[in-house]
């Protein structure tokens, strides 16, 4: 507690002032927690002295509000950039929760001046954030959340759990009729909540907690149940990131599940992004509209795959990456590769949302190439087809990208 408010009062983080009495006086108090490593040994003890900011009015005493999330991708991307220009990568903490200034510079004088800035304490070479455990080997960098998950299991009393070899069943189709109406869903919600951030390296349960997510009001107890029967065999799995030329090529793979949902009929939107030969984003979408064939849920998803694709590309240039290659989508639906190159409208395509044919304008720039992938090694499949597919994506990676290659 001294060394968090000394460091406050060096920071000057406050100013007094005088009280006024139709001021609205916003009190605080001390939160302490326990910072641990990545083997579960405690780390050491911490105190923060935060704002009551409940207290606050809208309009009043505040506008707006802005809370820091960490973009999984945008991670992705820098420990891809990190392990192919073989970069150090320092961890720093930062001591106090209330932040300021403006920082810029290189990598001794950016922690300078963080340090200048900030209460600051250098915890070495990258190796547990964010509940991530991160390995450097001579084959790059292996990210795993082994600590995050044997908690979970601990917490939601699944420890003593049998491990199976899958997630959920092959062919899950689980909907609204199947389930019963929760009394108190906040323990479902908390599963569900717990394993969507375990995604973050584990893209091979992306699938399944993608299902049991659509239902907050309904319980399907019996899924949350294999995922984490699957997760305690599996506690070392992880995303490795290779070193591999990332100017050389971006390349996404998309797949659709036509009208997949039993309730609503519409479909599933799944892909997969990779720069070079490193994994670093995938999604699975439900469409808003139902589809009236698969080649318009084709069509939409490839939208939907290039928008993500444009926003990778252009975080990739912000960081002075720039490509000599074109961006190249895959899919295996013949139909919906013809309509991104077509320009004449026909019956399949005229209903569809104007807003789609930017895919249009993206390839008559050059900006990126839609081809066409067999369907067995199409890698967007794992994201909206379940557990059949999970064992593709880390066994034919380099295989798929060889074998895909225009001639």
């Amino acid at each position: 507690m001294t060394d968090e408010f000394n460091a406050l009062l060096e920071k000057k983080m406050w100013v007094l002032v005088l009280c006024i009495s139709n001021m609205n006086l916003v009190g605080s108090k001390w939160v302490y927690y326990i910072k641990y490593n990545s083997n579960g040994s405690i780390a050491w003890y911490k105190a923060r002295l935060v704002a009551q900011g409940f207290r606050q009015k809208p309009d009043i005493d505040y506008h707006e509000t802005f809370s820091l999330v960490v973009c999984a991708t945008i991670v992705r991307i820098i420990l891809s950039l990190v392990v192919s220009f073989s970069w150090q990568i320092l961890q720093l903490d930062v001591k106090n929760a209330f932040l300021h200034g403006s920082l810029n510079g290189l990598l001794d004088q950016f922690i300078s001046r963080l340090s200048y800035q900030f209460a600051m304490k250098d915890l070495g070479n990258l190796h547990y954030f964010l509940g991530i455990q991160v390995v450097r080997s001579s084959h790059g960098l292996h990210l795993s959340q082994q600590k995050y998950i044997s908690d979970l299991l601990l917490k939601f009393h699944m420890h003593t759990c049998k491990p199976i070899c899958t997630p959920l069943a092959s062919r899950t189709s689980i909907s609204l009729l199947d389930g019963e109406l929760l009394s108190d869903p906040s323990e479902y919600r908390s599963m569900v909540g717990a394993l969507q951030y375990l995604t973050m390296t584990r893209p091979n349960i992306f699938f399944a907690v993608n299902v049991v997510s659509q239902f907050m009001h309904v319980t399907h107890m019996h899924c949350i149940n294999c995922i984490f029967r699957y997760l305690k065999g599996t506690l070392t799995y992880g995303l490795t990131l290779r070193a591999s030329s990332p100017t050389s090529m971006v390349i996404a793979y998309f797949d659709v599940d036509w009208v997949g949902c039993p309730d609503s009929r519409r479909s599933t939107s799944g892909c997969a992004m990779f720069l070079g030969s490193n994994l670093i984003s995938w999604h699975a979408k439900k469409q808003l509209t139902v589809s009236k064939s698969s080649t318009e849920a084709g069509y939409r998803a490839v939208a939907y795959t290039i928008t993500e694709t444009c926003w990778i590309c252009h975080i990739l240039c912000k960081l002075g990456i720039f490509f000599r290659e074109p961006i190249r989508v895959l899919c295996d639906n013949i139909n919906s590769t013809y309509m991104t190159r077509n320009p004449v409208f026909h019956d399949r395509s005229k209903h569809i949302v104007v807003d789609f044919h930017f895919v249009r304008d993206k390839i008559a720039q050059g900006d990126l190439i839609v081809q066409y992938v067999p369907t067995q090694l199409q890698l967007a499949d794992i994201f909206h087809k379940g557990p059949a597919f999970i064992s593709l994506l880390f066994s034919t990676r380099q295989s798929v990208h060889t074998s895909a290659s225009p001639d």
